[in-house]
């Protein structure tokens, strides 16, 4: 009986409910569940790792910075104005939801494909990511 509670409080009653479902007990829990297991042995916390995803700054999070730290000391008012409207109108719908940690290659060449019926546009928009990004790491 100590060992079933045990399971409920280290894997949650999702871990319970498998195991009354399949029958399968508590060693072989541990062994389908293996990165959880020794995250929770060694005294870590399995949510804590999902609250830093998600506080993870996103491409849209990056461009608010950049906006403030960079572009609104440095820039004019009309490239300010002109970045915002590539970001509004290309940048933002496309990959302002992916966080930066996950933002691939692929994903900026995606998007500079997809603005292939203006070249001009395209390469600008590319130049702002990069410097974005060159902000961001200073």
């Amino acid at each position: 009986m100590a060992s079933r509670s045990r399971s409920r409080l280290q894997f949650g009653a999702a871990a319970e409910q498998i195991r009354r479902l399949t029958g399968f007990g508590h060693s072989l829990l541990l062994r389908l569940i293996p990165p959880r297991v020794d995250l929770i042995r060694g005294g870590g916390d399995p949510l804590e790792e999902k609250h830093k995803e998600r506080a993870a700054p996103t491409v849209a999070d990056l461009f608010e910075d950049f906006t403030e730290r960079h572009a609104k000391i440095y820039l004019r008012p009309n490239t300010i104005r002109s970045n915002e409207g590539m970001a509004r109108k290309h940048i933002l719908p496309k990959i302002g939801r992916i966080r930066v940690a996950d933002l691939k290659r692929r994903d900026i060449e995606e998007l500079h494909q997809s603005m292939k019926d203006s070249p001009y546009q395209a390469n600008r928009v590319r130049s702002l990511l990069s410097k974005m990004m060159n902000v961001a790491t200073r």
